[in-house]
């Protein structure tokens, strides 16, 4: 799930992966820990609408696999 290749272009990190899998696997780690990370700060609850498309299968996937996150 290591990005094979990270560099920032103007102010944003480009993470490059082998894979769709690994950058979905990627993506949903990322955004799950900044969501736990929101839910020890407000000590409630966070509402959030993802993008149910199949282009965000693998993130969705990861994402409702973390602790945590319901």
């Amino acid at each position: 799930m290591a990005a094979l290749r990270t560099f920032i272009a103007d102010k944003l990190q480009v993470n490059i992966y082998d894979s769709r899998v690994s950058m979905g696997q990627a993506a949903g780690s990322d955004v799950a820990a900044a969501i736990r990370s929101l839910l020890t700060s407000i000590q409630g609850s966070v509402h959030i609408i993802f993008a149910a498309a199949p282009s965000q299968q693998e993130f969705l996937y990861q994402l409702s696999q973390e602790p945590g996150i319901d």
